[in-house]
């Protein structure tokens, strides 16, 4: 295979990879119609609707309202459920912070339970143990696009008569027994961002099945809401203004025209990789329980266990694989549970908490070792649009990994040297 690239061999990867977010001609000229047709508010134009009942219709949802970002999405829908005020909220602590901080401006409280390791997702096992008469609500946050075992998940909020919010940031056409996620609890919250696997740039959706969430949504994220429904002139919650712009929506639009192409491209590359790799020894790609019927692979995941690599640190790892001329990262450093914010409360945390009195909840005790050991030892990350370049690529990338760990030795003789 030849020497390292980071000690001056050749990268098995030499080319570039597909660059997002992608634009395109139809974009341009959905953006320019409505600057040109002086149509920038959902109130006098039609690709914000035009966009909700496309991208609802997609999913397989009966209603979609679009929102100003991802986080605004999961709070609009939380307080769509007209949780109590104080409510304990479970998710996994293995999720970007909104998530999280989503909760608290809902005036409710996260609770944090720990993950599977094998899936990355919040653990079903382990959630009924966190339930107390004040928890009303289970956030299912779809990491990476795999879809969470929602089966025991919705048998347990049956059984206490919890509401379950689904987090699908990462899990545009993600599919759990061939239902699109987002529709498979009570709400469903996507976003829109730069890097998500559907973006505007920026926005964000919520998703539901239900009448009376749907306009609980409507009037919560917009004060005005004429735009939806007659003006009532009736102010029913305390909120901010999360519409989405039509300018957005338009390039939406144009995005959504390809999402199902790009998503069947990354779950096929996403599970041929999937394959290469189960077979090289040290490298755990993400478990697929039969419920999972499409991975969005937002995030392609794989665990890195450096016992089979000699001790090499996951950081030399990354080093010598993005030298090789993949772009791969070790994802976050902490989980959520373990950010200042809930550690050292009497900061920043106090003056949020939605209960009567001081912080209430020890996080600092809320152990999640599964979320906790993935940051430090193990996650490896690659991004969504590294999985729409060729099938060919996905072999570059397996052949990099397996230069690294049969010239291993070699890269630990060059650490120490330095």
């Amino acid at each position: 295979m030849g020497n390292l690239a980071i000690t001056g061999g050749t990268p098995v990867c030499s080319g570039s990879w597909p660059k997002w977010p992608m634009g395109g001609v139809n974009g341009v000229r959905a953006a320019e119609a409505v600057l040109l047709g002086n149509q920038w508010s959902r109130a006098n134009g039609g690709q914000v609707r035009r966009f909700e009942d496309r991208f609802a219709q997609y999913q397989g949802a009966a209603y979609g309202l679009a929102v100003s970002s991802g986080t605004a999405a999961l709070e609009v829908g939380l307080r769509s459920l007209n949780l109590t005020k104080g409510a304990e909220v479970i998710l996994s602590p293995f999720t970007f912070m909104a998530s999280a901080t989503s909760i608290l401006m809902a005036r409710c409280v996260p609770i944090f339970v720990d993950i599977d390791l094998e899936t990355y997702n919040i653990d079903p096992s382990k959630i009924e143990a966190a339930i107390t008469d004040r928890t009303e609500a289970i956030m299912t946050v779809h990491f990476a696009g795999l879809p969470c075992d929602m089966g025991p998940i919705l048998e347990i909020a049956r059984k206490h008569n919890l509401k379950v919010i689904e987090d699908c940031s990462h899990a545009h056409g993600g599919t759990w027994n061939g239902k699109g996620l987002g529709t498979i609890g009570d709400v469903g919250a996507f976003s829109l961002g730069p890097a998500k696997n559907l973006t505007g740039g920026e926005g964000g959706i919520v998703l539901t099945d239900d009448d009376e969430i749907y306009w609980n949504s409507v009037d919560y994220h917009d004060l005005w809401a004429g735009s939806i429904r007659e003006r009532t002139g009736v102010f029913r919650y305390l909120s901010w203004n999360y519409r989405l712009s039509e300018l957005i929506a338009a390039v939406l639009n144009a995005n959504l025209d390809v999402l199902e192409e790009q998503a069947v491209h990354r779950s096929s590359n996403g599970d041929y990789l999937n394959e290469l790799l189960n077979g090289i020894e040290g490298v755990i790609p993400l478990r697929h329980d039969p419920y999972v019927t499409r991975n969005a692979y937002h995030i392609y995941t794989f665990r890195y266990q450096k016992e089979a690599f000699d001790g090499l640190p996951r950081e030399r790892f990354a080093e010598a694989l993005v030298a090789e001329g993949v772009p791969v990262s070790t994802g976050y450093k902490r989980d959520c549970r373990d950010q200042p914010l809930f550690l050292e409360p009497e900061v920043d945390l106090q003056d949020a908490w939605p209960r009567e009195g001081a912080v209430d909840v020890d996080y600092a005790s809320m152990r999640c070792p599964n979320s906790e050991w993935l940051c430090r030892e193990e996650t490896m990350w690659i991004g969504q649009s590294v999985l729409l370049a060729e099938r060919s690529a996905m072999e570059s990338i397996a052949e990099a990994i397996e230069k690294v760990r049969v010239n291993r030795v070699e890269l630990m003789e060059a650490a120490v040297a330095s």
